[in-house]
C-alpha cells in the first residue's frame, strides 16, 4: 500500500473517532447516555450539584402530589412554642386534606418536604425545554407531579420523568425555570407515594408468645371452628381428657376435645403485612368480599398473658400471707380476608383485607391466610368415646352380625364404709363382673380400655352426606353412669375395613381391626378364671 493511501485510511479512521466522540458528548449532555462519572446516586453525593429549590421547611404551606396511584394534598400547620430554655421555636405538623384524623408517617412527610426544600439537580441535560423532545425524557406524560405552595405565595411544580439509561437518576423539570435536569431517584420514590405510604398503619398482630385461650375461625362455605380453654372450675371428669382445650364448633359434642399442644398451632400464625390501602372507610365492603355476609375468611383470636399485679408485695416477715392471684391481660385480633386483588410486583397473589372494627380496606399477600386454613378433624382427640370408668356402674356391648353380647358391671363398697380420716389409707373396694361372672379387676379395666379406645381414622363431613353403611352389621355400646344416666353409641359396618359412627352432623370412620381386637379381648376375659 502506498504512503498516500495509508495516510488517507488513517485520516478516515480519525474522522470516524472524532465523530463518535462528538455524538457521545451530545447524548451525554442530553442525559440520554451516561457520562461514566455517575455510577450511582451515592457516588454522586460529593459532586457539584445545583439547588433547584432551596427553602426552609416551615416556608412550605401545602404539597400537592399527583401520580398514577393517588392524588392528595398535605397541609402544613405552624405552632409557636418555647423550648426548655424559654426560647421561641416553631413546631410544624402536617395533615392530609380530607383525612385530617389520620396519623401520618413522619419519615414519608420528611421525604416529601425535602422535594420542596432541598431539591438538587445532578446535571443539566438541556438548558431549554423547547430545544428537546420531552417525550425522550418521559416529561410529556410525567411519572409524577409535585406542586409546592410556599408561604410567600410562590408556587412551583416539579415534574418527574423517566430513569436515565443507566438507571441511576431521573429526569425532571420545574414550572418556574427552563431546562431539563437529572435528579436523584429518591425524588421519584417520594413523588410516587400513595396513601399507604403516608398513613401510619398499625394492624393488631397475633403475639405468639402469649397463651392461647380462645380461637374462632370462620371460612366461607366451611364449618366454623371454635376452640376454647376449659374455664376455671369447669369440670370434665366424666371423660378422660389430657388437653386444656375443648372444641365448641363444629362438633356439638362435649367429648370433642382438642388434642396435643394447641400452642404449636398457635406459634405457626404469621403477622399480617399490608401492601396497599385500597379504600378508607369503604361503604361497599361486599365488592371486596369483606362484608359481614360476603366475607371469604374470618379469623378471631383471643389470647392472654399474665402481667405483674399492682398490689404491693406482702412483707417477707408475714410468712402466712397468701400468694396473690395472677392478673391477666387479654389481647384480641379480628381479621377479615376477602377476594383476590391481583398480584404485586413480585408476582405474589394479593387479597383484600380489613380488621373487624374498621371499614378500611387493604391488600395483603394471600399467603397470610395459609396458617389459618386448617381442618377441625386435625385437632380432635381421636378417641371416639372416652368415658371415665370411675363414673360408670357398668356397660354393655352387643353385635348383631354374630350375636355377640358382653355386659360388664362394677360393684363398689358404699362410701360411708370407707374411713375419711387423714390417717386412713383405706380405698373403696371394687369388684368386677363380665356377663355375671366375677373377673380380675386389672383384666377388666384393660378390656374396658379396648372398648373406649376405638380411634377415629377420618371424618365424613355433612357436605359428603350419610355414608352407605350396612344396617345389619351394627355394634351397640351402652354406658350406665353412677348418676343414673346412660349413653348409647352405635357403630355400623361401612366396608371390609371400616365401621362408622355418627358424631353430631358428621360421621367418624374407625378401622374394623380395632373392633376385632375388642371382641377377642372379651372372649379371652370371659374364658379366664
Amino acid at each position: 500500500m502506498s504512503k498516500g493511501k495509508k495516510l488517507a485510511l488513517f485520516g478516515g479512521v480519525l474522522l470516524v473517532l472524532i465523530a463518535a466522540v462528538v455524538v457521545i458528548a451530545i447524548l451525554q449532555s442530553q442525559g440520554i447516555m451516561p457520562t461514566g462519572e455517575e455510577s450511582s446516586e451515592e457516588a454522586s453525593v460529593g459532586t457539584e450539584t445545583e439547588y433547584l429549590l432551596q427553602y426552609d421547611e416551615t416556608e412550605i404551606e401545602t404539597i400537592e402530589v399527583q401520580n398514577a396511584a393517588a392524588s392528595y394534598t398535605l397541609v402544613s400547620q405552624l405552632t409557636e412554642t418555647e423550648d426548655s430554655s424559654g426560647n421561641a421555636e416553631t413546631e410544624q405538623t402536617w395533615t392530609l386534606q380530607g383525612y385530617e384524623d389520620w396519623e401520618l408517617t413522619s419519615s414519608s412527610i420528611e421525604n416529601l418536604t425535602s422535594v420542596g426544600s432541598s431539591l438538587r439537580a445532578v446535571s443539566t441535560v438541556a438548558a431549554s425545554t423547547g430545544s428537546v423532545d420531552l417525550a425522550n425524557f418521559g416529561l410529556d406524560d410525567p411519572y409524577a407531579e409535585v406542586t409546592i405552595h410556599y408561604t410567600d405565595g410562590t408556587e412551583v411544580t416539579v415534574y418527574v420523568g423517566n430513569e436515565t439509561p443507566d438507571g441511576v437518576y431521573r429526569y425532571a423539570m420545574l414550572s418556574d425555570r427552563d431546562g431539563v435536569f437529572t435528579v436523584y431517584k429518591s425524588v421519584a420514590t417520594y413523588a410516587g407515594y400513595d396513601l399507604t405510604n403516608l398513613r401510619s398503619i398499625t394492624i393488631e398482630q397475633i403475639n405468639v408468645e402469649e397463651e392461647l385461650t380462645y380461637l374462632l375461625l370462620e371460612q366461607k362455605d366451611s364449618r366454623p371452628i371454635e376452640i376454647s380453654m376449659w374455664e376455671d372450675g369447669e369440670t370434665h371428669e366424666g371423660i378422660y381428657d389430657t388437653s386444656a382445650f375443648k372444641m365448641l364448633q363444629p362438633y356439638d359434642w362435649y367429648a370433642a376435645v382438642v388434642s396435643g399442644d394447641v400452642g404449636d398451632m398457635f406459634a405457626e400464625y404469621t403477622s399480617v403485612s399490608v401492601e396497599k390501602l385500597v379504600e378508607s372507610e369503604a361503604e361497599d365492603l361486599d365488592q371486596y368480599g369483606l362484608g359481614e355476609e360476603s366475607f371469604e375468611h374470618h379469623v378471631k383470636l383471643t389470647t392472654r398473658v399474665e402481667v405483674e399485679s399492682d398490689t404491693e408485695e406482702s412483707s417477707s416477715e408475714d410468712s402466712s400471707a397468701e400468694e396473690a392471684e395472677p392478673v391477666y391481660e387479654y389481647h384480641t385480633v379480628d381479621y377479615y380476608f376477602g377476594t383476590s386483588a391481583g398480584t404485586n410486583e413480585d408476582g405474589e397473589e394479593l387479597i383484600y383485607f380489613r380488621e373487624g372494627d374498621s371499614n378500611d380496606v387493604y391488600t395483603v399477600v394471600a399467603s397470610s391466610l395459609d396458617c389459618f386454613d386448617f381442618e377441625p378433624f386435625d385437632y380432635l382427640q381421636k378417641l371416639v368415646f372416652i368415658y371415665n370408668i370411675q363414673e360408670l356402674d357398668g356397660f354393655k356391648v352387643t353385635g348383631t352380625a354374630e350375636g355377640q353380647s358382653y355386659e360388664g358391671r362394677i360393684l363398689r363398697q358404699d362410701e360411708s364404709e370407707v374411713s375419711s380420716t387423714e390417717e386412713s389409707s383405706a380405698e373403696r373396694l371394687e369388684v368386677y363382673y363380665l356377663n355375671d361372672q366375677l373377673v380380675d379387676g386389672s383384666a377388666f379395666r384393660t378390656q374396658y380400655q379396648k372398648v373406649i379406645g376405638v380411634m377415629m381414622d377420618y371424618e365424613i363431613t355433612p357436605e359428603e352426606g350419610t355414608p352407605d353403611y350396612d344396617e345389619n352389621d351394627k355394634i351397640t355400646m351402652e354406658y350406665y353412669f353412677s348418676d343414673g344416666t346412660t349413653h348409647t353409641v352405635e357403630f355400623y359396618r361401612l366396608n371390609e375395613f371400616y365401621y362408622v359412627t355418627p358424631w353430631g352432623d358428621s360421621w367418624m370412620a374407625c378401622n374394623a381391626s380395632q373392633i376385632d381386637l375388642m371382641w377377642e379381648g372379651f372372649a379371652n376375659l370371659e374364658a379366664s378364671e
